[in-house]
């Protein structure tokens, strides 16, 4: 409202309204809506022509138009992948595969009609689904080890692969061959490989067994071999006996007996195989080449030598030796009988001396265990007669008599003497017989003698005594 007013008196004023249109002039750049970036999180394997978002973008000038585009890094072109519809919707044109790429990133930019220009970066990150089966790059695999290593010795590692890379796989043994292998092969969950116990080439050459790799959905199966190697860990063996008996054919014309010994050596390779030699022959007629052949150029009755075998170990060699061969000439079958029953007989010298020893060693053992049993039986029986004559009584009974006789009567007198110093006595008196015969005269003069001689031993005994005088008859036992 426009007011206009003079000086004059009185004042004259007048008013008028006038309306102003500004026009817009496009001075504002276009913005996107309550985002200044777009991240989104997407689970490879989508489907074809996904929405993934509405982009929402305003610009302040009045009846402007905006146009949205997709910008990408020149060294990342993704238009096969992404593109914005009409509505300003992001699609994902294609199903987006985890293993070949996790993450996108490129732009989006709002233009308005005169150029004004915005762009927000977008970031789709791809999550990993397991769709993808763990699996073995090969069916089979081998692996080697030397025999005689100590257990829990590394073989290997198992490796499957999975295209899905977050996944986590484990591996074990097939639950078919678990039972005849858990105790000789300790597999990880990882994949590693070890023993549990040393190994004998010569009893356990290889192993098969499988293995599984699982990733909690998918598995796979893989066959394993272990081969033992052979390590020269045992002594060549001669096979051929001695003694050895040779059938001399006389229509023979060359006078050369060749004879071939065997040996056997259970390593394998190198290491078993085996060279002859010979040592202190009996005659200079005698020889033998490395295969083992023994040569006679003479013909003798008998040939005795001493024979070397060592295999051809490279680290390592053995030799064994076998003294006094004997090798008998003979021209019938029954001579070859006659030689084998005279050697089983014959005892090499030390052995004999072995034997002896031995003999000997057992008889001692057997008399030393006699006597100390003998002894034991002594100290035993000691002991219990001692023992025995600990527990009898020591009471002492002797006869001891003391009598006063006189014409007018006889007593019976009973004395008990004690062990203690003071000598106690007590008489019975007992009514006599009235008729004395003279064989009762005489038995008690007999007796008083007797005890006469006896009394001073009697009383100097520290025992107790017991003295009984008997007038009647002496035929009675002394108590």
């Amino acid at each position: 409202t426009l007011f206009a007013s003079d000086h004059g008196q009185p004042k004259q004023t007048s008013e008028n309204q006038f309306e102003l249109h500004l026009i817009d002039v496009n001075d504002c750049s276009p913005h996107f809506v309550n985002s200044s970036n777009f991240t989104f999180d997407l689970n490879e394997n989508n489907q074809d022509n996904f929405l993934l978002q509405t982009i929402q973008v305003d610009d302040p000038d009045e009846h402007d138009q905006i146009t949205l585009q997709l910008q990408f890094d020149p060294l990342h072109d993704y238009k096969h992948l992404f593109k914005l519809n009409e509505r300003n919707q992001l699609i994902v044109l294609q199903n987006l595969d985890y293993e070949k790429q996790s993450v996108y990133q490129f732009a989006i930019q709002a233009e308005d009609k005169v150029g004004h220009q915005t762009s927000v970066p977008v970031i789709i990150h791809i999550h990993d689904v397991n769709d993808n089966p763990v699996k073995f790059p090969t069916n089979s695999t081998r692996f080697q080890i030397e025999e005689n290593q100590a257990s829990h010795t590394f073989i290997g590692q198992i490796q499957a692969e999975d295209e899905d890379k977050n996944d986590q796989i484990v591996y074990s043994i097939h639950p078919d061959d678990l039972p005849s292998i858990k105790h000789l092969i300790q597999l990880k969950t990882t994949g590693f490989l070890f023993t549990k116990r040393s190994f004998d080439r010569e009893t356990l050459t290889q192993l098969h067994f499988r293995i599984v790799a699982n990733d909690s959905i998918h598995t796979d199966v893989l066959a394993v071999r272990i081969d033992i190697l052979d390590q020269n860990d045992n002594k060549p063996q001669l096979q051929t006996q001695s003694p050895y008996c040779y059938i001399y054919n006389l229509t023979n014309s060359n006078q050369t007996i060749e004879i071939q010994l065997e040996g056997y050596d259970s390593d394998e390779g190198r290491n078993g195989e085996i060279v002859f030699s010979l040592k202190n022959p009996s005659s200079s007629d005698i020889r033998i080449l490395p295969n083992g052949l023994l040569i006679l150029d003479g013909i003798f009755q008998e040939y005795r030598f001493d024979l070397d075998l060592t295999d051809q170990g490279q680290l390592k060699n053995f030799t064994t030796t076998y003294k006094d061969f004997l090798v008998f000439i003979v021209y019938e079958e029954a001579e070859c009988r006659n030689y084998s029953l005279k050697s089983s007989v014959e005892i090499h010298p030390q052995t004999y001396i072995y034997l002896i020893s031995i003999i000997l060693i057992s008889l001692a053992s057997f008399l030393v265990i006699i006597f100390i049993i003998c002894c034991c039986f002594y100290y035993r029986q000691r002991r219990e007669r001692s023992k025995s004559l600990n527990n009898k009584p020591t009471t002492h009974l002797t006869p001891s008599f003391s009598s006063s006789l006189n014409d007018e009567a006889e007593n019976d007198t009973l004395l008990l003497s004690s062990p203690s110093p003071q000598f106690t006595a007590m008489t019975t008196v007992s009514t006599s017989s009235t008729t004395t015969t003279t064989n009762d005269s005489t038995r008690l003069t007999t007796f008083t003698d007797r005890l006469s001689a006896n009394k001073s031993a009697s009383l100097s005994s520290s025992s107790s005594s017991t003295y009984v005088k008997m007038s009647r008859s002496f035929e009675d036992e002394i108590l």
